[in-house]
């Protein structure tokens, strides 16, 4: 009582994603979604994952396990994050000289509450200072060329500190990301620079 229905939904909607999917991209492999321009969505169920790529940003969101794209890679560990990798500078991920990262846990006002353990329903909005569930991840990036230099952000997207990384055989700049690494305030966003 008190709902209104939107009316019938299209038929896809009661479709399994996979027949959807084989009808519309019939060339695309399995799990993967092509999108708009020059990128593809891979969607992986058993982590609750997926993941988006094109030329200038890579990443995606899993509940356990790795975010996997070309030129982007997000080990998140045992806590559901979304990570991203984002070319600043206009070049493809690949041969950009500034690439933003960004490593995101689940965020709550501090006090909100919650109907029960699943937290579906919110009964209490709470207030600031919002919180970040503390987490660290792997995340690497793949640079065409050059040496690259990692920065933790803050907020406002001001260099705190040198991050350490290593440069893989691969060719991936590798580092770790870590939520609590800063006892003052959460740390989500990384600046790789190359040189």
């Amino acid at each position: 009582e008190g709902w209104k229905s939107w009316g019938k939904f299209p038929d896809c909607v009661r479709r399994s994603p996979d027949s959807v999917r084989a009808e519309l991209f019939p060339s695309a492999k399995p799990g993967e979604w092509p999108c708009a321009g020059d990128g593809h969505i891979d969607l992986d169920p058993a982590h609750g994952a997926f993941a988006v790529s094109t030329a200038r940003l890579c990443g995606g969101f899993a509940e356990t396990g790795t975010i996997r794209t070309p030129s982007f890679r997000f080990d998140v560990g045992g806590v559901a994050a979304t990570a991203f990798a984002l070319s600043l500078d206009g070049l493809p991920l690949e041969r950009s000289r500034r690439i933003l990262v960004s490593h995101l846990t689940d965020v709550q006002q501090t006090g909100a509450t919650y109907s029960d353990r699943t937290r579906k329903v919110l009964t209490g909005w709470g207030s600031v200072p919002r919180l970040m569930r503390a987490a660290t991840g792997r995340c690497a990036v793949a640079i065409a060329a050059g040496e690259a230099r990692v920065y933790a952000l803050d907020a406002a997207g001001n260099r705190l500190r040198t991050v350490p990384s290593v440069r893989n055989a691969d060719g991936f700049v590798e580092f770790d990301c870590a939520v609590a690494a800063d006892p003052s305030a959460a740390t989500w966003e990384y600046e790789l620079e190359v040189r």
